[in-house]
């Protein structure tokens, strides 16, 4: 399995999961199209589908373009229902809430290619515990430090709508496992609210045997 950002953060956000069969799934959409085809290198064939998080711009933006595609799109934040499951092409997906500020959103738990991957983006708190998923990777939202915002003007938003360095680095030592290879740390705040390098090496502290990245444009990483 392959994990490929095409971007991520408040600009748009947009994640490629490629299977050893050469099949995709996107993380999100939030790119205009022509970003997205570039990013997947014109490979549109062999998307099976799109999973989206939540409704904001630069994570849905090109969701209904896919949709006139014919790619499959899963909106599981418009169904007032907290478990729900997919299968889209060679992708088995469980989707549940998170807080978001407010927002209908939705983190992702991904089966393909003997994997399971999360994808959690723009949540204040996860409030599930989930050692028996035995993850080998995530894509985990880290997108602030505490003591980084206190001057920022949108710090409500922030705080309600987005995860902190210590709540990022708690979930993934509560939920790591011996499967744990990679952790992809991503939606990293672009405003001076986090420092990057100091939130790899705290989160890699408590997963020492997994590699942890800091999400950007074209990184690429073989789990």
């Amino acid at each position: 399995m392959r994990i490929k950002t095409i971007a991520t953060g408040s600009s748009g956000n947009c994640h490629i999961l490629t299977t050893s069969q050469g099949k995709h799934l996107l993380l999100d959409a939030g790119l205009p199209i022509q970003d997205i085809k570039i990013g997947l290198d014109f490979d549109i064939g062999n998307v099976d589908g799109c999973v989206v998080s939540h409704c904001h711009h630069d994570h849905a933006k090109s969701a209904h373009k896919l949709e006139s595609m014919g790619i499959r799109v899963f909106r599981p934040y418009e169904i007032d229902k907290a478990i729900l499951k997919t299968q889209i092409g060679d992708f088995a997906i469980t989707s549940f809430p998170v807080p978001h500020n407010g927002t209908p959103n939705r983190a992702f738990i991904i089966k393909a290619d003997g994997e399971t991957i999360l994808y959690a983006t723009d949540f204040e708190y996860i409030q599930y515990k989930m050692t028996g998923q035995s993850f080998t990777a995530m894509l985990i939202e880290c997108n602030y430090m505490a003591g980084m915002i206190a001057e920022n003007d949108h710090r409500e938003h922030i705080c309600l709508g987005h995860a902190e360095l210590s709540t990022c680095c708690d979930f993934v030592a509560q939920n790591a496992t011996e499967a744990l290879k990679t952790v992809i740390l991503i939606h990293a705040s672009n405003s001076g609210c986090l420092d990057k390098d100091h939130a790899v090496n705290e989160v890699q502290a408590v997963v020492p045997k997994a590699t942890v990245y800091m999400a950007s444009k074209g990184l690429t990483v073989q789990i």
